[in-house]
């Protein structure tokens, strides 16, 4: 295997890693520049330009989709990010019968960058809120809506 591919692999834990195990040997992209190899939980693919990069989840279902590093996307050039539960972004509020606050939530999960721009998914739905004991808590929600959102050129930050 490529060597940035080994360091990329076991700087994120090897086979403990989310990716597990090699499935395969090394491939050379279909362009001859950039070297790829799959794990049993994502792939890494490595560019003279941009590094050994992590890609796994939806968004690495995505980029496959749309032609891996042939298609609109190009390389990745950094590894998919997990934006975790602690970022939501909130829209309409509205207040209900007993007290508590009903809100349209959105959760950003997973984000990944290519050289042609992103990839995000993310889920939406409603959360219902109370505040209790000098805190705000979520009392009941429900963020099953799945959104993937594709941006070629410049991306959003977030």
């Amino acid at each position: 295997m490529h060597s940035n591919i080994i360091d990329k692999w076991r700087e994120l834990g090897a086979s403990g890693s989310f990716l597990g195990n090699p499935t395969g040997s090394e491939g050379v992209c279909p362009d001859g520049i950039g070297h790829y190899a799959h794990f049993d939980g994502g792939s890494i693919h490595w560019h003279p330009s941009h590094g050994a990069q992590a890609t796994w989840g939806e968004v690495l279902e995505e980029w496959a989709r749309s032609g891996w590093e042939r298609g609109s996307f190009g390389y990745p050039v950094q590894d998919v990010r997990d934006v975790g539960a602690s970022e939501y972004l909130f829209g309409l509020m509205g207040a209900c019968d007993d007290g508590s606050a009903s809100l349209s939530a959105e959760k950003v999960a997973e984000m990944g960058r290519f050289e042609n721009g992103s990839i995000l998914v993310h889920y939406s739905g409603q959360l219902q809120l109370r505040w209790t004991d000098g805190n705000i808590k979520i009392k009941e929600g429900n963020l099953l809506r799945k959104v993937l959102s594709v941006f070629h050129g410049d991306t959003p930050a977030l």
